[in-house]
């Protein structure tokens, strides 16, 4: 898989979301999620598993009121 740089948004040091979909879950133009994001009105949190959610990744975008999360299984070692 390839990444363009001006397509994917770094939430962790090692996790990387596609920005058009965060936009689109936000219900933002991936124009003005970039510019959200540059002033700081959109941020987002990753979440690693522990016991028995060991292996998942809850992901988490806020904008204002607007939140969207996604929860990847399996996705981590």
């Amino acid at each position: 898989m390839s990444l363009h740089p001006e397509k994917t948004v770094e939430i962790a040091d090692d996790v990387v979301g596609d920005a058009p979909l965060v936009a689109e879950k936000l219900g933002l133009s991936t124009e003005t999620f970039w510019r959200e994001l540059k002033r700081g009105a959109i941020y987002g949190v990753a979440e690693r598993g522990e016991g028995e959610d060991a292996g998942r990744l809850r992901l988490t975008f806020r904008y204002g009121l607007r939140s969207w999360t996604a929860v990847l299984d399996g996705m981590i070692h």
